[in-house]
């Protein structure tokens, strides 16, 4: 019988573990998968062309000049 507990804390993972021995359960099989969530995102990856989010805006058309300035012209309220 197999049974799959996912966890990203290493502590809960310990706590699992010690219960599993209390039980007298010793045939544990750990495996440690690699984290995917990082890969897909890279902070600061300018090369994503950004034209094609304009389609939000089909009614009102912007370029990326207008989205830029926009972005920059906001006031901070204080």
């Amino acid at each position: 019988m197999t049974i799959t507990i996912q966890t990203a804390d290493k502590e809960a993972l310990a706590k699992v573990l010690n219960l599993l021995k209390t039980l007298g359960i010793n045939s544990v099989n750990v495996q440690l998968e690699p984290s995917t969530a990082s890969e897909s995102y890279i902070k600061g990856d300018k090369s994503i062309d950004p034209t094609s989010l304009f389609g939000i805006w089909s009614k009102h058309p912007k370029t990326l000049e207008q989205v830029r300035a926009t972005a920059w012209d906001r006031k901070f309220e204080q």
